[in-house]
């Protein structure tokens, strides 16, 4: 007796709660019950994200990068190893991006070192429309000159230029990353700026 898996929307996966046993599939069964939607046929794995607002690759994440993804909701998406990242050209305080980060299963960007560092600098200066440089998710809100990553993580890894952070007027809260040097510079929070989301959130 061998397991099989209802599979609705026949896309060749099927839902893993509806199991029959049987020596022969039974109709409308299959041997794989790993869908994660068996309703709909645009949501299996091993399909490209779209831009969507549905998890098509069912990996728990919403509108990723992947080759048929590269741009969604004026963010210009780019990928490296199992991250993805949205360069945002639509200005936001450092507050409001970390809400629109969220709202694509991530947050603002995490930068672990000098690699990552210098390929998202890269990128920046690709991405079409930028202003130069993007909030990254660092910043010392919760207590002053102690400069933390989201969710009060320490950094591991710091780039900042000379001079930096500086907290000109005590009012330099939040950090972005220029696309000219890829050194960071802090600066206020509330200004709109473009910014980098960064799945899955870090």
């Amino acid at each position: 007796m061998t397991p099989w898996y209802r599979d609705v929307d026949d896309d060749g996966h099927g839902d893993p709660d509806v199991v029959q046993f049987a020596c022969m599939p039974p109709d409308g069964h299959v041997g794989l019950g790993d869908d994660c939607d068996d309703m709909d046929a645009a949501r299996a794995p091993g399909l490209d994200e779209l831009c969507d607002d549905k998890d098509n690759d069912c990996d728990a994440l919403i509108d990723e990068h992947s080759p048929q993804n590269v741009l969604c909701k004026q963010c210009t998406l780019f990928a490296r190893a199992a991250h993805s990242y949205a360069f945002c050209t639509f200005a936001r305080s450092w507050t409001a991006a970390r809400s629109e980060c969220k709202q694509r299963s991530g947050d603002l960007v995490v930068i672990d070192d000098v690699d990552e560092n210098a390929a998202l600098t890269a990128q920046g200066a690709v991405t079409p429309g930028t202003n130069g440089a993007w909030y990254i998710g660092l910043g010392d809100l919760a207590l002053e000159g102690t400069f933390v990553w989201l969710d009060g993580i320490v950094p591991v890894f710091v780039n900042w230029n000379v001079g930096e952070p500086n907290d000109a007027a005590m009012a330099e809260d939040c950090t972005v990353l220029p696309n000219a040097t890829g050194l960071w510079n802090d600066q206020g929070c509330d200004p709109p700026g473009h910014f980098v989301c960064e799945t899955p959130a870090p």
